[in-house]
């Protein structure tokens, strides 16, 4: 399914009925990568009609000049959200820059969240300025993901140990999205990736319940700047994965799939 805002055109999926899901993937990835670690969990859980867009960009979906930095990103989500789902509230979960994006969402509209799940967040745009693991943490030195050139690259930010099933997810989830990139990634990524306000600045606290998902062993984002805005989440859940890098939902996968239905079990009792 298809919708045009602005001229921007969103592609998008939606699966089940119920609560609404929003759906929200990484940069520059699209809504595979999403669809690949939640549909297992929520095709035996009814009552969610799960959301998988691609943002504007990426997958399927056209900037137009609509989107030209993450403010514009945010805008065209939240206009595609009241399209798609009116006043309902809603289920967040999202995935590094998705959370990003997703966090600018609680910041303008957090009444309307019911919950949130961020995994592998984004918490600083600029790369230079995040706290990432030392180079003695990981098993070889961090690459920047924009500076990633090959599959082995991208492979090692995934687990230093591939195995089959990781390889198959890769080729389905990542590797397209990564090979399509267009002049648009590039461009957005370089100069126009951060807010122009300070997302994590909120009014007051979020009240609904949150899981923060992050890697020991992520050399992208890190884990310890998503400890730094844990006071804006009085109710949320903190989870460290060693073992796991920026794709912990592979890395971890059986680990990931208990920690989201062990917060979607404590959801669904409010």
């Amino acid at each position: 399914m298809r919708i045009t805002i602005e001229g921007a055109e969103i592609d998008f999926e939606e699966v089940g009925e119920g609560i609404p899901v929003i759906m929200l993937h990484g940069f520059p990835l699209d809504k595979e990568v999403m669809k690949g670690c939640m549909e297992p969990i929520f095709c035996r859980r009814p009552g969610y009609r799960r959301i998988y867009l691609d943002m504007p960009g990426m997958g399927n979906s056209i900037p137009g000049d609509r989107v030209r930095n993450s403010d514009d990103m945010l805008d065209v989500i939240e206009r595609f959200i009241e399209m798609r789902i009116s006043e309902d509230r809603y289920l967040l979960i999202g995935y590094s820059y998705g959370c990003y994006i997703g966090r600018g969402l609680v910041k303008h509209q957090a009444d309307r969240i019911i919950g949130a799940a961020f995994i592998c967040p984004l918490i600083i745009a600029r790369d230079d300025l995040r706290n990432l693991p030392s180079s003695d943490e990981l098993d070889s030195p961090p690459v920047p993901f924009n500076e990633l050139e090959d599959d082995s690259q991208v492979l090692s930010t995934i687990s230093q140990k591939v195995k089959d099933r990781v390889i198959e997810r890769y080729n389905k989830e990542i590797k397209t999205a990564l090979e399509t990139q267009s002049d648009f990634i590039q461009k957005f990524r370089r100069d126009s990736y951060s807010f122009s306000f300070d997302v994590d600045e909120l009014e007051e606290p979020f009240q609904g319940p949150v899981l923060f998902l992050t890697g020991r062993q992520d050399r992208m984002v890190g884990f310890k700047d998503a400890w730094d805005i844990l006071d804006n989440y009085p109710r949320a859940t903190f989870a460290v994965l060693d073992g796991a890098g920026h794709y912990l939902q592979v890395d971890k996968e059986d680990l990931f799939e208990d920690l989201l239905n062990e917060f979607l079990d404590g959801f669904e009792c409010i």
